[in-house]
């Protein structure tokens, strides 16, 4: 007994010490987090992250897995948050745990405050884990344990690591799992069971679909150096791996399937433009060995790629190589365009090479007593001349810069370390030169913390007290949001509020909003924006949606009963009128809103509206039903809109000929001289193209008061859509203005709209007797009294995949109408309506996954 126990000791030892070594790692944020400063980025980390953690704690916690009525406008959670927390294992053993404390009453019901808080102590938890299960693999390679550990540290704590955990948590959860894959891929070709293998792709194709996808490239690069260059370990040849490969990822597939598939389909749904600016074969987006913003590549690593005497070794050999070449994939765009699906270039995949180059420095400090001075004298060269060469390449580097020297001062530490070993080999030394790596290690990561990702000191620097301002989650805005609840006693109302870039605020404030913000979203709603109805968002972005650019109409059909401002800030929208105030913000309420759900049988067709002015489209779904396919419509003659021909444009600032705007002057652009505008009543909308030519960065546009800003022509958020709409009052001069510069604009048109059409459904509609509707997680009740004899009911909420209706217990379908909105046919008379929610194909997947699971435990023995 006692020697089995001896014989496991060394996981105990590596336990207590990746404990030290992850807190160490953490020490800087350790004393910000004791002050007033949260570990987490101020954009995506406040405006997602946060936001998700609350949301899926609150609907896991009340039995509702599947959707949320204040994602947006609605929205399946489990898919489209797929790509952060709805199935990552680290996040739901995290609301298990903080479940169980808060039952037994150690903590209150957790607040977004908790969950950043909550980032600093996963994310040390998260770092033994890592160092653990890296720890492992390198040592299943051959090597001890102690040198095995210097390797896993290299790798846990590489500056990734950090820039992941503070700007997209649920990434960092991917180096827990890429050593179990090598390590499966390592057991297969020695001849052992495929059991780890399959596991491995499994928890990674579990816990997040796009590291799944990053996993598999990196695991096809493994294995095909592992074929090039083989060890004398291997027993398996080429063909018997690749059949374990493909029978256990099926395998692994088949056992993820419950999460896997239906995050899938979640991102398919999804529309993402793609990134039509050409990119450089190679570019340094970053210095990763000087001014890495992603990774930085320890000295050590360098200095271990220059030994050319240990390139005998096959093992040496395969790693170094793989690190080379990873280094190389760092600096083309193409590859990093590859590892994000062949979309715009993200690096978030860099870890790999960190734990390649870990492998790397273990069999270096494992033979480093018989290495020979003149190896080390000319691996000590080398890394100056590589040094030197990125210094010359690298752009923007300055010596003044803090992380520059922390680098500078830890590289020279250790080759003046490295030196003393070789000039002195001994026990001592070696210990020392370990020492070192550690303390370097632990010194970078710390300066990274600094520098990097916190931005400590600066505006970026996510405070405590910040949380709680009027920038994220202010007490004046709380206090008006809860007085129009009062006010209404409606939940299903929507209100249109957000804090500028913060999309996500009706997950923070927990109201029915019109804004949402992630990498997934529903392609229908995306579409509505973007294409049906051009409405501006204020802020151009391909993650995002909100606000409805101040159109009554679409407040009217889409149930925004409310809006809040700032006071003396904007424009209220036609119809809409002051109701109450706290402290610096003003709510206004839609004196022409329209039923939650409404019924027709007054049908258009998207075909019929296909050149239609989003004016008419928005008459249409006032006084009907827009539907994708219908075998008659209504003729659109009778919503027709009234464009105004007779505009003068006159230029401001600027020069404008050929479709060429020149802004000579700071602020500059078009005045649209409208003649009888005095006649005109209700608003404009004026729509034209426009795109920057001289500069490449982001810019304002108004038009009159309404602001908007649009992006830079590179950047990954453009949604290369240059033509917008905006809607404003009913006036003679239309002002346009944008910054100094050199524009195209062109295809100007103004339509006016006198809002007669909803005027006139209102009215109609206070006749009506209101329909019942009420929402409880994923599911929606509707009684409806269909005693006109209509053909459909239309209510707002996204169309998916995944909904179905019954009606009087009978299936009855779930039709998109209105573009991106649910209509269902009834019939006359009574109709109790059930519509669920349950992701598309979830039952059938984990079936799938259950007889996956049942078959590996019949057939174990064979795998």
């Amino acid at each position: 007994m006692k020697q089995q126990m001896k014989k496991y000791m060394w996981i105990v030892y590596v336990i207590g010490a990746s404990i030290c070594i992850a807190v160490l790692s953490h020490l800087f944020i350790l004393n910000e987090w004791l002050g007033e400063s949260y570990f987490i980025g101020i954009r995506d980390g406040m405006s997602q992250i946060l936001p998700f953690k609350q949301l899926l704690y609150d609907n896991y916690t009340s039995g509702n897995f599947f959707y949320a009525e204040h994602f947006g406008m609605g929205g399946g959670t489990y898919g489209q948050l797929g790509h952060y927390y709805s199935t990552s294992i680290v996040f739901i053993i995290t609301v298990i745990i903080t479940y169980l404390l808060e039952i037994i009453g150690i903590i209150q019901h957790p607040t977004l405050e908790y969950w950043a808080d909550a980032t600093l102590i996963v994310s040390m938890i998260r770092m033994v884990v890592i160092l653990v299960v890296s720890t492992i693999f390198i040592r299943y390679l051959g090597f001890k344990t102690r040198f095995a550990f210097i390797g896993a540290i290299i790798y846990a704590t590489s500056t990734i690591y950090f820039r992941h955990v503070v700007y997209w948590e649920p990434f960092a959860d991917a180096m827990i799992w890429l050593p179990l894959v090598f390590l499966g891929i390592e057991r297969i070709i020695r001849g052992k069971s495929s059991v780890l293998f399959i596991i491995a792709v499994a928890v990674s194709m579990m816990d997040n679909f796009y590291f799944a996808y990053i996993h598999f490239i990196i695991a096809m690069i493994y294995i095909l150096g592992r074929n090039i260059i083989r060890f004398d370990t291997d027993i398996r040849t080429t063909g018997a791996q690749v059949l374990r490969y493909l029978l256990g990822g099926l395998a692994g597939l088949g056992l993820s399937a419950f999460a896997f598939v239906p995050s899938v389909i979640g991102y398919v749904q999804n529309d993402r433009p793609l990134f039509s600016e050409e990119f450089a074969m190679m570019d340094m987006v970053d210095n990763p060995l000087l001014d890495g913003k992603m990774i930085v590549i320890p000295a050590i690593i360098i200095a271990s790629l220059w030994l050319f005497q240990l390139y005998s070794s096959r093992l040496f050999r395969l790693f170094a190589i793989l690190t080379g070449i990873m280094i190389m994939m760092h600096v083309s765009p193409y590859v990093a365009s590859i590892f994000n699906g062949f979309s715009a270039p993200q690096y978030h995949w860099e870890y790999a090479f960190m734990l390649v180059g870990g492998v790397v420095v273990t069999y270096v400090l494992t033979h480093a007593q018989r290495l020979s001075r003149k190896s080390v004298f000319i691996a000590f060269i080398g890394t100056l001349i590589t040094y030197s060469i990125f210094y010359v390449m690298g752009e923007g580097i300055t010596w003044s810069a803090d992380s520059i020297y922390s680098l500078v001062i830890a590289t020279i530490a250790l080759g003046l370390v490295w030196l003393l070993f070789v000039w002195k080999r001994s026990n001592m030394t070696q210990y020392i030169l370990i020492g070192t790596i550690i303390g370097t290690s632990i010194w970078i990561a710390n300066g990274f913390q600094a520098e990097k990702v916190t931005f400590a000191g600066t505006d970026e620097e996510v405070k405590k007290k910040w949380v709680q301002s009027d920038e994220y989650n202010g007490r004046y805005q709380n206090e008006l949001i809860d007085l129009l609840h009062v006010r209404e006693k409606d939940p299903l109302m929507r209100i249109d509020w957000m804090i500028p870039e913060q999309n996500n605020t009706p997950l923070v404030r927990q109201f029915r909003g019109f804004s949402a913000n992630s990498s997934v979203l529903n392609k229908h709603i995306l579409h509505f924006y973007w294409h049906d109805l051009m409405i501006d968002m204020g802020q151009e972005s391909v993650s995002r949606y909100g606000s409805l650019g101040d159109r009554t109409n679409l407040f009217s059909l889409l149930y925004g009963k409310y809006k809040i401002d700032k006071i003396d800030e904007g424009e209220v929208p036609f119809g809409f009128e002051e109701v109450t105030k706290v402290g610096p913000y003003v709510a206004y309420e839609n004196t022409h809103a329209l039923p939650f759900a409404r019924t027709t049988s007054t049908v258009y067709t998207e075909e019929s509206l296909k050149r239609a002015h989003p004016i008419e489209k928005e008459r249409a779904m006032i006084d009907g039903v827009i539907l994708d396919e219908s075998t008659e419509s209504e003729p659109i003659e009778s919503i027709e809109a009234e464009e105004i021909m007779n505009v003068s444009v006159e230029t401001n600032g600027s020069t404008y000929e050929d479709e060429q705007l020149h802004v000579t002057e700071e602020t500059g652009g078009l005045d649209l001289v409208i003649k009888d505008a005095t006649e005109q009543t209700g608003d404009y909308y004026v729509s034209f193209y426009i795109k920057r030519q001289d500069q490449d960065q982001i810019y304002d546009l108004t038009v009159n008061e309404y602001e908007t800003s649009r992006q830079k022509n590179t950047s990954i958020d453009r949604t290369g859509i240059d033509e917008v709409l905006i809607r404003v009052p009913a006036e003679e001069v239309l002002s346009i203005r944008v910054p100094e510069g050199e524009y195209v604009v062109k295809d100007i048109q103004i339509y006016h709209e006198s809002y007669e059409t909803l005027v006139e459904e209102t009215k109609r509609q206070e006749k009506e007797k209101e329909i019942f509707v009420a929402m409880d997680k994923n599911k929606i009740y509707m009684n409806v009294d269909n005693q006109e004899n209509d053909s459909f009911v239309t209510i707002p909420v996204p169309y998916e995949k995944g909904w179905s209706a019954q009606i009087n217990g009978k299936r009855a379908d779930v039709l998109r109408a209105n573009y991106s909105f649910i209509s269902i046919p009834i019939d006359a008379g009574e109709n109790e309506i059930t519509l669920t929610y349950i992701p598309p194909y979830f039952i059938e997947m984990s079936l799938l996954s259950t007889l996956t699971c049942c078959g590996l435990m019949i057939f174990r023995k064979k795998t």
